[in-house]
């Protein structure tokens, strides 16, 4: 896996910096090349739509001069990439790959301690993305083409490598220093000649000067020399378990592998990558990766800044959506509550707090001083131009004048250019990552018919509240594309805690359940756990039918790998904004939290409300937020953006009643009807706009940091929830 990301500009430098270096030193004739015992050919893994990079190979492989005046290049040939973007599950033969693999399994090729409560607790499993499966069966593919040719050993080589100055020259000394058979042939299966070592090292035995026997801890298959043995014994070791470099780690022991000591090839990291590493999200909800993760989410953002000109509402909530998936913060307005700002910032010549802005009013007609205070602006108009927007049709000969004057040509279904007119019926990530210049993402692109239908608003308060004074303090947040952090808010101006709270719209009872019987159309209890909970979830836990409601109970009792287990509860409906109201009497006990929280995954969304056992005086409060649709999405994290707000009562005395109250431009927090916290939209995150269960559990926490040291001769604790209400959302039409 390449997750050593730095900045473009850095990885760039160093690239060429590379190719510098290796002209001052030309490169010696490979001897090794077209003969009985030697490389009998060159597999060059390429994409049907990455012609580019397959002519980038000819050119390097060129400068690699062959015996008889021959380059490597004429010993090559396109291995066909499988697409992971055309791949469907229903392809994959279950005797080639399995598409998920043991969290174990990367913490034997890669040791890393703070695995390690993950894998106390049970062992989860992963699955690959879509790119990791492709990728493999590639791989797979190549072997399968060395046996039908007959070769006796191929170079097999991914389409986005480099040779390193002193590959012609160490080559063939490697392929002296190989163990040899009985004709003097090289016996070996596998030769590392790319790859790069787990942060900690690889467990390695030194074999010769330039070779060592790996143990296990190397990265990358980019490129190796694979001989007819070696093909036989990985293919008869299928079905692939995991990514391919992670799962011949596994294999090491039973296989002839050596490695290049240096590696002779360097996988460029100045080229986009193709690939979704399905390790990322994890490690990131486990507070591992956390600027690595980052930082290829940020690779992943094209051109900028994006303007968008005109489309209907939900059309900009639709495309929103797709920038968001592409690493784009997005700042969506309905012409009152950013406008001021923006303009503001024009004004005064500011830097952009924001990656792409849609639905500015007046920006259309804006487009010469765009251009002129950010050459680098790309804009898009959802298409038909003339349907596209419901705005008077002044507006329309307006921007199409505008329009006319910007920059280079425009752009249509993806063309390059400064414009791009896309259609509202767009269904492929093409033609806006084309023109955006970025990576297309391994999921579809969002679909309108996924998308909320929220009709536009304008935020005429039908009820303000003020915030009370509460000590606030602000934990460590995430780092991801879509949280702005609080200091920059600063700079521009923006308060991140908001005074006062806005209602605009009115909620509609659902239900009010005070717990007197269990309803199974309601709720459904959980029988599970994560990696931070202690403990299992047992529906043996949850008591209704109580004088206060219902009871949650923490007891210590072995259940799988779990030494406890506690209760968790889960509404069967998904609500799309509203208003969740419980009363309950939390736990006062070190490490353990109760807790109600409205949650998805695919994309991980969340509104938490959390008490902390360490300290019931307070409670935590807290977003969490990725882009995408209903249909897929991101799922990072793992602090999200907290608050800690002081109750003015120990949450554990005496029963209160708390309510979340979420719509579309902030969420609100309460206790016992006083305004505890505000969160608008990007402050410092969108709004979750995503239906969401909502959920009551009681867990004790694997993080002191969070909840404190848990002690279990306390056990065992009960939460008390005596009623929940759940209403929902919907515009008001009054003025």
């Amino acid at each position: 896996m390449n997750l050593h990301l730095t900045h473009a500009f850095r990885r760039k430098t160093a690239f060429l910096l590379k190719i510098l270096w290796r002209r001052l030193r030309p490169g010696r004739v490979l001897p090794n090349v077209g003969t009985s015992q030697g490389l009998g050919a060159v597999y060059v893994i390429n994409l049907d739509r990455q012609p580019m990079r397959w002519q980038h190979m000819l050119r390097e492989t060129k400068r690699q001069r062959v015996t008889g005046r021959r380059t490597l290049a004429e010993f090559c040939h396109r291995l066909p990439a499988i697409d992971g973007r055309l791949l469907r599950a229903a392809e994959v033969s279950p005797a080639q790959l399995v598409p998920q693999y043991a969290l174990r399994t990367q913490y034997y090729v890669d040791p890393d301690p703070r695995l390690l409560p993950a894998l106390r607790a049970g062992d989860p499993f992963i699955s690959m993305s879509a790119p990791e499966v492709a990728v493999a069966l590639s791989h797979v593919a190549a072997w399968q083409r060395l046996l039908a040719e007959g070769h006796a050993y191929a170079l097999v080589l991914e389409d986005d490598v480099f040779f390193e100055r002193d590959f012609s020259r160490l080559l063939p000394r490697l392929w002296q220093e190989l163990p040899a058979d009985e004709h003097g042939a090289p016996s070996f299966d596998f030769l590392y000649l790319s790859y790069r070592e787990v942060d900690r090292g690889a467990e390695t035995v030194a074999f010769s000067p330039h070779l060592m026997r790996p143990v296990r801890g190397l990265w990358w298959f980019s490129g190796y020399v694979i001989s007819r043995a070696g093909a036989e014994q990985l293919l008869a070791r299928l079905p692939i378990c995991g990514p391919v470099d992670l799962w011949i780690n596994l294999h090491f022991s039973s296989l002839r592998v050596y490695a290049s000591v240096p590696s002779l090839i360097f996988q460029r990291n100045d080229l986009p990558s193709d690939n979704v590493y399905s390790i990322l999200p994890y490690l990131s909800q486990l507070g591992i990766q956390a600027d690595q993760t980052h930082a290829e989410l940020q690779q992943r953002k094209g051109r900028g800044p994006v303007f968008v000109l005109t489309g209907s509402p939900v059309d900009l909530n639709w495309l929103a959506a797709a920038l968001g998936v592409l690493g784009y913060r997005c700042c969506v307005d309905d012409g009152t509550q950013f406008t001021p700002d923006v303009h503001r910032q024009l004004a005064a010549r500011e830097p952009l707090l924001f990656d792409a802005y849609l639905g500015i009013a007046s920006l259309g007609e804006q487009q010469e001083l765009l251009a002129q205070l950010y050459p680098a602006a790309v804009f898009i108009s959802m298409a038909p131009l003339a349907a596209s927007s419901a705005r008077p049709a002044a507006h329309h000969s307006t921007l199409r004048r505008a329009l006319g004057r910007l920059p280079g040509r425009a752009a249509h279904h993806g063309q390059q250019g400064k414009h791009l007119l896309l259609p509202t019926e767009e269904k492929s990530w093409q033609a806006l990552c084309c023109f955006l210049k970025c990576e297309v993402p391994a999921f579809e692109l969002p679909q309108r018919a996924n998308m909320p239908n929220v009709e536009p608003y304008a935020i005429r308060p039908m009820q303000q509240q003020l915030v009370g004074l509460r000590r606030t303090t602000y934990p460590e947040h995430d780092v991801t594309p879509w949280i702005i952090p609080l200091e920059r808010l600063a700079a521009h101006g923006i308060e991140s805690m908001a005074a006062v709270g806005r209602r605009v719209g009115e909620f509609t009872p659902l239900f009010h359940d005070d717990f007197a019987s269990f309803h199974a159309n309601r709720w459904r209890l959980l029988q599970d756990s994560f990696p931070s909970n202690l403990a299992a979830f047992t529906p043996d836990n949850f008591h209704s039918g109580e004088p206060e409601g219902c009871r949650l109970t923490l007891c210590k009792q072995r259940m799988g790998t779990r030494q406890y287990t506690s209760a968790s509860l889960v509404s069967q409906a998904s609500y799309l904004y509203g208003r969740f109201e419980v009363r309950l009497k939390a736990v006062r006990l070190s490490g353990v939290i109760t807790a109600f929280f409205l949650h998805r995954n695919d994309p991980w969304q969340e509104l938490d409300m959390e008490f902390l056992g360490q300290d019931t005086s307070q409670v935590l409060l807290n977003v969490y937020f990725n882009p995408g649709s209903q249909a897929g999405g991101w799922n990072y994290g793992n602090r999200g953006t907290p608050v800690l707000v002081e109750l003015g009562f120990d949450a554990s005395a005496a029963f209160h009643t708390y309510a979340i109250e979420w719509e579309p431009h902030e969420i609100r927090w309460f206790a016992d009807g006083q305004l505890l916290h505000v969160r608008p939209i990007w402050a410092p995150t969108p709004v979750p706009a995503l239906p969401m269960q909502f959920f009551i559990n009681l867990w004790p926490s694997r993080s002191e940091e969070l909840a404190g040291p848990f002690y279990e001769a306390q056990l065992p604790a009960e939460a008390q929830i005596e009623e929940v209400s759940i209403a929902a959302w919907s515009l008001s039409m009054s003025d």
